[in-house]
This record gives C-alpha cells, structure tokens and sequence, in this order.
C-alpha cells in the first residue's frame, strides 16, 4: 500500500475524561463533517476519534488532541487489530487443552449447532457489557368482527342457531420495533481469529462448569474464573472487573451494538499496542 492511500484511525488513551466539545470541533475543522453531528458520534465512540483519515489529518487532530491535554494514539488502519464479526454461541465444554463453543448461528459454510475449539494459550481477550438493542417483534391479536353485523352460529352460519352462538373474531398481525438490553461476554481467540460471543441468559453452561450455580449471574461469574484459570495469556478488559465485583452500578452499559462494536476495537488496540 502506497503511503498517498493509507488511512489511520485515532484513538483517546482515556476517552471518559475527554471533553467532547473540543474534541468535536477540532475533527470537525479536519473532515468538515459538522461539530453537531462529530459530537454525536463521540458520545458513542467509546475512544475511536475518527476513523480512515488521510495522514495529515491524522497527525494534526492527534498533536490537538495531546496539546488539550487528552493524549491521543494513532494506528495506521492496516497495523489495527481486527477480529471478525461476533459468532454467537450456545453452550460450552472443557477440553484438556482448551474449549469448544457450539454455535447458535451459521458461520460460513458451518450449520448452526456446529462446535468450534479454541486452545488455552490462544485466548487473548475477555470483555463484558450490556447493550442497548433494537429487537424486530410481530404478535398476533384475535378482534371481534363487527362488520358481520351478527355472529357466527355453531354450523358456521351468520345468525343464530339453536340459542348456542359464538362472536366473530378475525386475526390481527402487527410488526414493530422495541428497544432491549443484552448482556454480552466476548471472548476473543487466534489461530484462527475469532470472537465468540455469550448471551448468559440463553447459554448452556452444564460441560464447561464444574457444578451449575443457582442464578445467572454466578454462572456467568463462574465461567469467568474457569477462562481465567485455563487461559494463562487471556488479558480481561477494565468491564470484567465490573461484573464480578458483583455492584450493578458498575456494570458497563453501552447505547448500541456499535457503541460496542467500537469499545472493543479501542480496548484492544490498548491492550496489544505492543503486538499479541
């Protein structure tokens, strides 16, 4: 890649302490993008500045950002870290080496319900939240039917037969959107790169714990210990410190898949600055 195409994403060491107005009005001076809208992306970047800008952009929003007083790290695109979309799972099981994740979804050419194995000294990364989610829903309602004008006899008939009657009902669908929260556990592995991705609520735990715990939250926190034993290089992200503390006003709360999406690639790159 020739240096007149190379893109650098810019990163806040400490995004919670940053003042996003002025941060805000100088990415906007550099992409002309406006302050409004750089101000509402920074509400969710969770650390990502801005992203894919050319190089001379990229160090001068980078030299603002540390003469403000909120260091700045800057990658170029084709040195960030990057795992593939998130493979949600089911369940679970402990193998001498490591562990295996059955999948909830296809991935690839692999089926649903497919296992994936992932060793011990291959698990590099653990994370937690719980994100704000748009949910598709549709229900199905009886309503009485008055366009009859009568009701519907026990022979089918519209009238009445033998004194024995029953209303007319039709059924009524409706589809919307409703907004849910979903806790995530992501873990992360190499060789090959993948990022596994638990819904604590709908995972089976039963072949990877050593005895079932009695709510959620202890399985979840059980799990936890049990990567932290196996996996000796497995780096846990400042939220896991959160959950196990077991206080929900620490719990880390994120407005969007995205906001997410972007917490985790900041997180990582903080992590492994110095390669994994």
């Amino acid at each position: 890649m020739s240096d007149a195409k190379q893109t650098f994403t810019v990163f806040l060491e400490n995004p919670r302490h940053a003042n996003h107005k002025r941060v805000a009005q100088a990415v906007a001076g550099l992409s002309g993008v406006t302050v409004i809208d750089v101000r509402k992306y920074l509400r969710d970047c969770c650390g990502v500045v801005a992203e894919k800008l050319g190089e001379r952009k990229a160090f001068a929003l980078g030299e603002f950002l540390n003469k403000q007083g909120f260091p700045a790290v800057i990658f170029s695109d084709a040195d960030v870290l990057r795992f593939p979309p998130p493979v949600l799972v089911k369940s679970g099981r402990r193998m001498s080496d490591g562990v295996a994740f059955r999948t909830a979804q296809r991935v690839g050419e692999m089926p649903p319900g497919t296992w994936i194995e992932a060793k011990w000294d291959d698990l590099i990364y653990l994370a937690w939240a719980r994100v704000r989610e748009t949910e598709h829903y549709r229900t199905s309602e009886a309503h009485r039917d008055f366009a009859s004008g009568g009701f519907v006899g026990i022979g089918g008939g519209i009238g009445y037969s033998g004194g024995r009657t029953s209303p007319r009902y039709r059924v009524v669908s409706k589809t919307g959107e409703r907004f849910v929260s979903n806790q995530y556990l992501d873990l992360f592995a190499i060789h090959p790169a993948t990022h596994f991705r638990i819904n604590p609520r709908k995972f089976a735990y039963g072949n990877i714990l050593p005895k079932i715990k009695s709510t959620s939250h202890e399985n979840l926190t059980a799990l936890v210990a049990v990567l932290g034993v196996g996996a000796k290089r497995l780096k846990t992200d400042p939220s896991i410190a959160d959950l196990m503390d077991g206080n929900p006003q620490t719990n880390l709360d994120l407005p969007s898949a995205r906001a997410y999406e972007l917490y985790l690639l900041w997180h990582i790159q903080m992590a492994f600055q110095g390669g994994v």
